[in-house]
């Protein structure tokens, strides 16, 4: 490394400083470049988890308002044979314990109740779902349409006190809401980014 001469001890002190100066700098501009770029990848990350949630969340609930929609007429018989039940005086664990006996003797009706929660009046059914009806598997067995595979299955906890078509009108308002915050979610993610690498660009 060639040497530098100064002609006095001040001027090589002034440029050893000005040195270290520099080197600080440019260590400062390199660290802010960085954490810049990391605050600009952080928001575009939030907010594309923020949209494959909502947008997972509109097509389950589009499945599910299908699945009560195509399963109207086990989904009502069902809420009905459990109404007409507790209604006749049947206690809660007798009434889990009939339906459990009913789904082993293989009670089509019966092997679509998942869960009871009787103390809030709600039933969580499985239902088969659109792909399964649309599927070659529905053609393969008409009489145990219902012995389908979990990939075909939906979950859906209604009010005993509904009925099929009012819950799913329920499902596909809620997907719509969901759809359009989405849409609303997209402009202000967009807008965030920009916001975002517009300080990013001011900040270098």
């Amino acid at each position: 490394r060639k040497k530098k001469e100064f002609t006095t001890f001040c001027a090589c002190v002034d440029e050893y400083f000005k040195s270290v100066l520099e080197a600080r700098l440019t260590n400062n501009c390199g660290r802010e470049a960085s954490q810049a770029e990391a605050r600009v990848t952080k928001i575009r990350n939030d907010q594309q988890k923020r949209l494959q949630a909502l947008a997972q969340d509109t097509e389950t609930r589009k499945r599910r308002a299908q699945a009560l929609e195509i399963n109207a007429e086990q989904v009502d018989a069902v809420l009905s044979v459990i109404k007409s039940a507790l209604n006749a005086g049947l206690k809660w664990d007798e009434l889990e314990e009939y339906v459990d006996t009913q789904a082993r003797n293989g009670s089509a009706l019966a092997k679509l109740v998942k869960v009871l929660d009787l103390p809030n009046r709600k039933v969580t059914l499985s239902l088969p779902s659109v792909e399964y009806y649309t599927s070659d598997s529905s053609t393969e067995n008409q009489d145990n349409k219902y012995s389908t595979q979990e990939e075909d299955e939906i979950f859906v906890t209604l009010s005993l006190d509904s009925t099929a078509m009012a819950a799913a009108r329920e499902e596909w308002s809620t997907a719509k809401r969901a759809q359009a915050k989405a849409q609303k979610t997209q402009s202000a993610a967009s807008e965030a980014v920009r916001i975002a690498e517009k300080i990013k660009t001011a900040q270098l």
